[in-house]
Parts: C-alpha cells; structure tokens; sequence
C-alpha cells in the first residue's frame, strides 16, 4: 500500500496507519539524550503495546539536545526516531 507524504510547514513525513489487533507491537525501547550540555536525563519510560514513552527532568535554558529512541517490535524489527528538545 503506497502512502502519500505529507508537508506539514517546513518537514514532510510518511504516516503510519495504526496497527490492528494482532498485529506487530512494542516489546521495548531504549532511550539516549546526546548534545547539549548533558544535563537533560530520562527519569522514567514506559511502553504499551502500540507506544514508547518517557519522562525527563532537567536541561539548561538555551540547549537543544537530541534524543533518540530505538523501539524493538516484538517481530524484532527496530524503529529509530530521533527529535530535537531545545530548553528555552
């Protein structure tokens, strides 16, 4: 099934549709904070079936840093997603 992309202000992405009952899930995720000054740290995750989740404390007024999350599937497929977090 082909998916169209989407231009979303200045980003285009591909959508995801939903998955069904039965299909692949989460098992797990793992999650890095790089760049800045080091001082944003994760303090909690959590998954559920179809999400990857985590909380974070800290960071410094004016730095960005980038997280990174590799999310395994229970198929043993892994999704990296990577965002930008700036601390204003």
């Amino acid at each position: 099934m082909s998916r169209p992309t989407v231009a979303d202000g200045s980003v285009s992405w591909t959508p995801e549709p939903p998955l069904a009952t039965g299909e692949d899930s989460v098992a797990s995720a793992s999650w890095t904070v790089t760049g800045g000054d080091g001082e944003l740290t994760v303090t909690g995750t959590g998954t559920t079936s179809l999400t990857a989740s985590a909380y974070f404390k800290n960071g410094t007024s004016g730095q960005t840093y980038t997280v990174t999350a590799l999310v395994t599937m229970t198929s043993t497929a892994v999704y990296p997603v990577v965002f930008l977090v700036s601390v204003i």
